[in-house]
């Protein structure tokens, strides 16, 4: 649960800062991925020695999940800036809340974990509260424009999951990353230009960079908790929601009746599938 809370917090700031590169420093998806994936890679660098990771031998599995898993990070990326355009960071993280049945059941079938109907029952209650939440918001959005890229950002959120799962026998999914993200950004270098895209909008490019530090930080306890289970790992995105609407209700942007009760029923819905499941 630690691992959880951890890289919770951490993505918050990212998800603040990704809205923020997205509707106000009008950054693209392209541009959001490499400082992503560059700023994330170069804070690693200095993280990973200070870790009890060791670098796997070269295999031709290590570099196929290293690009699997860097083709993923760019479709979210890409995917989410799209959907940003029309909803909010934490109406996104409500419906993410879907992966958490389909983590359930993955972690049964394909990873041999114990079935429990009472932790069935707290990923229902917790998947209502997030319903509640998605639902609470007055500002019509235009699904027809964003269904398929959210459909497809759901799937890939737990494709990550499932690819690290398989790619653990080798090399710690934390290097797998590592690997993947510095493959990324030198893909994207060259149609990015970076020296051009900060010169055009250091503000915004400043901003989003510094924020892939606690991204960097995320990702090791993110990866730390998915090494547990998949539902742990897709448990981290309730959490970040429940964060959102605290800042939310802080700002007094989401003090309606309803967001209030799926917030509760959210936060019940997660203890217990911990403490009791």
């Amino acid at each position: 649960m630690e691992m959880i809370l951890l890289a919770s917090g951490c993505y918050t700031i990212c998800s603040l800062a990704d809205k923020y590169a997205v509707s106000t420093a009008k950054l693209s998806g392209t541009a959001i991925t490499f400082i992503m994936a560059a700023a994330t890679a170069f804070f690693m660098t200095f993280m990973l020695p200070f870790t009890s990771i060791s670098f796997p031998p070269f295999s031709a599995e290590l570099v196929l999940f290293s690009i699997l898993i860097a083709a993923d990070k760019m479709l979210e990326f890409v995917l989410g800036s799209k959907i940003l355009e029309e909803m909010s960071a934490f109406e996104l993280k409500a419906w993410l809340g879907i992966s958490l049945f389909i983590s359930y059941f993955t972690d049964f079938f394909a990873y041999g974990e114990s079935f429990s109907v009472t932790g069935l029952i707290f990923i229902g209650v917790t998947a209502a509260g997030l319903f509640l939440i998605a639902k609470s918001n007055g500002k019509a959005v235009n699904y027809k424009r964003i269904i398929l890229p959210l459909v497809l950002y759901i799937g890939v959120k737990l494709g990550y999951g499932v690819i690290m799962r398989f790619g653990e026998p080798y090399g710690d999914s934390s290097v797998i990353l590592y690997f993947s993200l510095i493959l990324l950004a030198v893909v994207l270098c060259p149609i990015v230009h970076p020296i051009k895209l900060f010169k055009e909008k250091k503000k915004g490019v400043a901003v989003t960079a510094v924020t892939k530090l606690p991204n960097a930080v995320g990702l090791f306890a993110e990866n730390a908790a998915l090494a547990v289970s998949l539902t742990g790992y897709a448990l981290i995105q309730p959490v970040i929601l429940i964060a959102l609407f605290i800042i939310g209700v802080i700002r007094k942007e989401y003090c309606t009746r309803l967001n209030l009760i799926g917030a509760v029923v959210s936060i019940l819905g997660i203890i217990g599938f911990q403490l009791l499941k």
